[in-house]
């Protein structure tokens, strides 16, 4: 008697969670309207990570920034012709590192040009 009555009982629950699992059933459709969702959301995501105004080093910060890099550079034995690419790379790696804005190209030839002369 008390192993049909939970069997009966056991019997009753499946069928009541068959029928809440077919309710929650993920069509296809579905699934494409979720990733959608989710794929126009990602940019947004961005766009608020960065936004945070991040101030602009000072000229005296970015030289020491010069040539700390440079120092790098020198030990790193860098040559010549990718000394250039090495310092930008740098530069703006050190200034995003302490919270500061990194510098566009326009900027960074002109800290980088005094640097290339031996």
């Amino acid at each position: 008697m008390m192993i049909w009555i939970w069997n009966w009982q056991a019997s009753a629950y499946d069928e009541v969670f068959t029928k809440q699992k077919e309710k929650f059933k993920m069509t296809t459709l579905n699934k494409i309207i979720l990733c959608a969702l989710f794929t126009l959301m990602m940019p947004l995501t961005v766009i608020a990570i960065e936004d945070v105004d991040l101030q602009q080093a000072s000229e005296k910060t970015l030289k020491e920034f010069a040539l700390v890099c440079k120092a790098d550079a020198a030990e790193d034995e860098v040559e010549f012709d990718e000394l250039a690419n090495y310092l930008a790379i740098c530069i703006n790696d050190e200034l995003e590192s302490n919270g500061y804005q990194a510098l566009r190209s326009e900027a960074l030839d002109k800290l980088i040009k005094p640097l290339l002369k031996p």
